[in-house]
């Protein structure tokens, strides 16, 4: 009797280790979805992916740790143990090393930090829906438990300059579309026609890369300025975003 009861537990725990290594399953946004914003991780504690809003435990983490050897040295290494490289959100770099910053420093820049940014399609007082994969539109949910939210406007973030800010740990930054396109320096758009209106009619078509300043935001639609000539274009078409933001510059 007791063999029978050993074996059925060695069973179970079998089916459990195989079912965490099985091709993880997830959510794929079809058809035209709205997204709302982006939020932008701390780079610092653990961040838990659960594959539905219910889910009690995750399927995955994502996990930081700094760099102590090699080339990237000083960087941050953003890992997961199940996804892997199916993870590609919006934004998503380990920052300058220690010989890249130090270069920085010298011609009076600072060092690039590590981001990690997704795509907001749906938001609750609990937890986040993102893009995880912004080419495949698989998604995640990430829990606002056991961070803090704050808004791009906070003190400690809302500096112009990314070398100014304050690094509170773990946090959320979350900012809609709209505000995010408008603080933004320039977006950069290329191969792409420009309309009078919302849904209007093209006036010309951009054959070179080109940078312009949002100052309007309905929807997929975006008020640009360009030598005072206000023009509209689509920023997001497709599920896909047609410009590159450009959130500063250093002169």
């Amino acid at each position: 009797m007791n063999t029978m009861k050993y074996l059925s537990v060695i069973i179970l725990i079998a089916c459990f280790a195989s079912c965490r290594n099985a091709p993880v399953k997830l959510k794929k946004m079809q058809d035209d979805f709205n997204e709302t914003g982006i939020v932008v991780v701390s780079p610092d504690i653990p961040l838990p992916l659960y594959a539905g809003p219910d889910d009690k435990e995750p399927y995955d983490i994502i996990t930081f740790s700094r760099v102590l050897s090699g080339k990237e040295k000083g960087s941050i290494a953003i890992n997961t143990t199940r996804l892997k490289s199916r993870i590609k959100p919006y934004q998503l770099t380990g920052g300058s090393s220690d010989a890249e910053g130090e270069q920085m420093v010298n011609v009076g820049l600072g060092p690039w930090p590590a981001r990690l940014t997704f795509r907001v399609i749906g938001i609750t007082p609990q937890y986040f829906e993102v893009l995880l994969n912004d080419s495949t539109n698989e998604t995640a949910y990430i829990k606002k438990e056991g961070r803090k939210v704050l808004s791009a406007l906070n003190e400690n973030y809302s500096q112009i300059d990314e070398r100014q800010r304050k690094s509170p740990s773990g946090y959320f930054v979350y900012e809609t579309w709209a505000n995010y396109l408008k603080r933004c320096q320039y977006i950069s758009i290329d191969n792409y026609e420009v309309y009078n209106a919302p849904n209007g009619k093209p006036v010309q078509k951009i054959v070179a890369g080109d940078y312009y300043k949002v100052v309007d935001v309905e929807g997929n639609w975006a008020k640009v300025i360009k030598n005072d000539n206000p023009i509209w274009i689509l920023w997001r078409k497709n599920n896909k975003l047609t410009m590159v933001p450009i959130e500063y510059t250093v002169d």
